[in-house]
């Protein structure tokens, strides 16, 4: 069966195009390429090269945004997540203000407000 289809398939004899090579071919350069500018000095002043810090990203950083976040079918999650760490940063706000408000009454307050009455534990409980 395979041969009979392989038989029914045109083959063809033709000739195949030669080409004849007259020898190697040189390429000029256009003087669009040639690099008029002089060589870079290999030697860099070291004093004009300004000292800058580098950002160092945090872990807890939200503030960096995945690319596919910019895109026109992710404005509205990007919506909800601005609205969502808005939230998260009032929420943080409220809870040092009842922390603030706290450790101000703890500050207060003390264990030994009353020195005049020395507690005597003899006088209070009898043991027989």
């Amino acid at each position: 069966m395979e041969m009979e289809i392989l038989n029914k398939c045109i083959v063809k004899n033709e000739e195949v195009l030669e080409v004849i090579s007259s020898g190697p071919v040189e390429m000029k350069m256009s003087f669009d390429y040639i690099d008029t500018k002089k060589p870079a000095d290999p030697v860099v002043n070291e004093s004009k090269i300004p000292n800058k810090k580098r950002k160092i990203m945090d872990a807890n950083d939200t503030s960096t945004v995945d690319i596919v976040m910019n895109l026109e079918g992710n404005q509205s999650l990007n919506k909800n997540m601005k609205d969502q760490i808005r939230k998260r940063k009032k929420q943080n706000v409220r809870n040092e203000k009842k922390i603030s408000k706290l450790t101000d009454v703890l500050d207060g307050f003390s264990l030994e407000t009353s020195t005049d009455n020395k507690y005597d534990f003899n006088k209070d409980y009898l043991i027989e």
